[in-house]
């Protein structure tokens, strides 16, 4: 995909909000113990993507980004749907024939049970260089010329914090050395689909949330600052100077890091505050 004048016009939603809920993804527990809405059929997209397209590209749109499900493609480790693949080849063939240019992402919010719940995912080595590299160029090889451009993970340090330190998110946890690993764990993982994908011939994005921090009550500018430094000095010093800086981690070297994914993409997260205890909070706090 080659940069354009002005801005691109798009869409964008995880396999969550498109298709609903994978029964071997993560939320699917949530939805079953009644934590989240149940998320049903999405907007449909898995049966109406002819027509959805169609009429993107009637609006004036150009761009749209789908996520390709991990466990509806992988429920089990090892179990490959071929069904999956056919549909999702489907869906990418339609916004292609709109005119459309076709942005993938493979993960995005949700993650396959067996792999976030009974290993440690992303934390550990062996899930991303094996389980994740695995599918991620198993993507790559399936869908080689319907992809204009890869997102590998959609936000990789705000999962990791939602999930793991917020417990707003599968798996749930409160706990901030977890947490910490998590982001290092995301980031590589980041990495190691990139190395997968530049080898082809679409270009890959690194997309990141980018909240406005606020203080909540009295100055506190000692966990405002810790914030600041892991919502984004994590992602920027990593690709920018080769150097893993996480709080709660020790920093490590990773020079093949810098100068990694030919775009950057920036999500503008609603702004949050910070009280002086680090407790996350609505802005303005009479929000949700």
């Amino acid at each position: 995909m080659q940069a354009s004048e002005g801005p691109w016009w798009g869409t964008t939603a995880s396999s969550l909000q498109a298709e609903g809920v994978a029964p071997a993804a993560d939320w699917s527990r949530w939805e079953r113990d009644k934590r989240v809405p149940r998320s049903g059929d999405g907007n449909g997209l898995a049966t109406n993507h002819h027509d959805d397209y169609a009429l993107l590209a009637s609006l004036g749109l150009t761009h749209t980004r789908l996520t390709l499900e991990w466990a509806r493609l992988e429920p089990e480790a090892g179990r490959i749907d071929g069904t999956a693949f056919d549909v999702y080849q489907d869906i990418l063939a339609s916004a292609k024939r709109a005119g459309l240019q076709v942005i993938v992402t493979l993960q995005h919010g949700t993650l396959p049970g067996w792999f976030a719940e009974d290993t440690p995912g992303f934390r550990d080595p062996h899930g991303r260089d094996y389980y994740w590299a695995r599918h991620v160029d198993r993507c790559a090889e399936r869908f080689e010329g319907l992809v204009d451009m890869w997102v590998p993970i959609d936000d990789p340090v705000g999962w990791a914090i939602r999930g793991h330190l917020l417990g707003s998110r599968p798996p749930g946890v409160r706990d901030p050395e977890r947490a910490a690993a998590a982001v290092e764990g995301a980031l590589l993982a980041n990495h190691v689909a990139w190395t997968i994908l530049s080898s082809g011939n679409a270009s890959t994005m690194a997309v990141f949330g980018t909240p406005t921090i606020f203080g909540h009550g009295p100055e506190n500018d000692t966990q405002r600052r810790w914030w600041h430094d892991l919502l984004f000095g994590t992602w920027i010093s990593a690709l920018r100077d080769g150097e893993l800086h996480v709080p709660g981690r020790t920093p490590r070297e990773a020079p093949e890091l810098a100068g990694a994914f030919d775009v950057i993409g920036l999500n503008h997260d609603h702004p949050i505050a910070i009280d002086q205890q680090g407790g996350v909070h609505p802005y303005p706090t009479e929000e949700r």
